[in-house]
């Protein structure tokens, strides 16, 4: 435990260190970047009205459907299912240790609590909010348009300036969402993801890490070891991408996360190559052996620390990477 404390101290005081203190010292300490750099403006979304909801407590961990739940066609049924919906669309609270902690919802327009809907969690970066990840790329990191009313969102709400995860406060929340939200909506507890970029990449590697049952596939951007990772032993679905040029959290950082899915889903090891400088391209590479059903994919491409990776003179194409990634389960 004292030796994942350093490591978690010492990641977290490279994402602090500013460039110009880098320079200084003639290392390559990364310089924190609180927002992505996008070739857009990402304005705060308004704040729906919030409502309060203390959550139940969640469920014991099992592959199994939660209690309540059914088995169902392509998956296993919420117990929320067939029931009038109580939560809408806008800022949710609940309280998770004595602390109540708040995350935006997005529930589809044609809403129907007897069809199980995918479920994806998006994380901010540091010093971001939920606000902003909503605002990503047009909408949960792109993903929202992608998805054409067929999935909730859920983007929660870091505290200070990212996922820290003291002693696994931020997995309790997550719990805590999932037993809330399950209860209450109709979701496929099979198709449940998480995507995120930077520190919320580094969160939605935790989840993978903690929440093995809860989480069938997970897609990250620029992530590293920055909100630890208590498990790690069950596969989960991973797929990574990352800028050779990524002088906050390298490339390097994000291959030895990747490196713990890459065991537990029973792939090969291999070095997965990035492109050149100056390409403007990007190479895919999907590795083999892994166990039927968990495939581990990493995406090098030619740029540094964004949300918004891109070819040269092309689209951001992390949106339709992780849609397709996620839409194969």
């Amino acid at each position: 435990m004292k030796a994942f404390s350093l490591l978690t101290t010492l990641a977290l005081a490279a994402l602090a260190v500013t460039g110009a203190d880098a320079a200084k010292c003639g290392t390559k300490t990364p310089a924190p970047v609180p927002a992505p750099a996008t070739n857009t403006t990402m304005a705060p979304a308004p704040a729906p009205v919030a409502t309060t909801t203390k959550a139940p407590a969640p469920a014991a961990s099992s592959p199994a459907p939660a209690a309540g739940g059914e088995a169902a066609a392509g998956g296993a049924k919420s117990a929320g299912c067939g029931k009038t919906a109580t939560l809408k669309s806008g800022v949710q609270k609940v309280t998770v240790g004595g602390k109540q902690r708040e995350f935006t919802l997005y529930v589809p327009q044609n809403y129907d609590s007897s069809k199980a809907y995918k479920m994806i969690f998006t994380f901010h970066w540091r010093g971001g909010s939920m606000a902003d990840a909503v605002k990503n790329a047009g909408g949960y990191y792109g993903l929202q348009a992608l998805a054409k009313e067929s999935a909730i969102f859920v983007s929660p709400q870091g505290n200070g300036a990212g996922w820290a995860n003291p002693g696994g406060e931020d997995i309790k929340f997550v719990e805590a969402m999932i037993s809330m939200l399950d209860a209450d909506l109709c979701v496929n507890q099979n198709q449940r993801f998480s995507t995120g970029f930077s520190w919320g990449a580094g969160m939605s590697h935790a989840v993978a890490c903690a929440l093995p049952d809860k989480f069938r596939a997970v897609s990250l951007i620029a992530g590293g070891l920055i909100s630890g990772c208590d498990g790690g032993k069950q596969p989960v679905a991973y797929q990574l991408m990352h800028g050779n040029n990524d002088n906050v959290l390298s490339p390097q950082m994000g291959k030895s996360i990747m490196e713990t899915f890459v065991k537990a889903n029973g792939c090969t090891s291999q070095n997965a190559p990035l492109p050149a400088s100056g390409s403007g391209t990007h190479i895919k590479t999907e590795y083999k052996g892994c166990k039927q059903g968990y495939p581990v994919i990493f995406t090098g491409f030619d740029g540094g620390h964004v949300a918004e990776p891109a070819d040269k003179g092309g689209k951001n194409f992390a949106p339709e990477e992780s849609w397709k990634f996620f839409s194969q389960f």
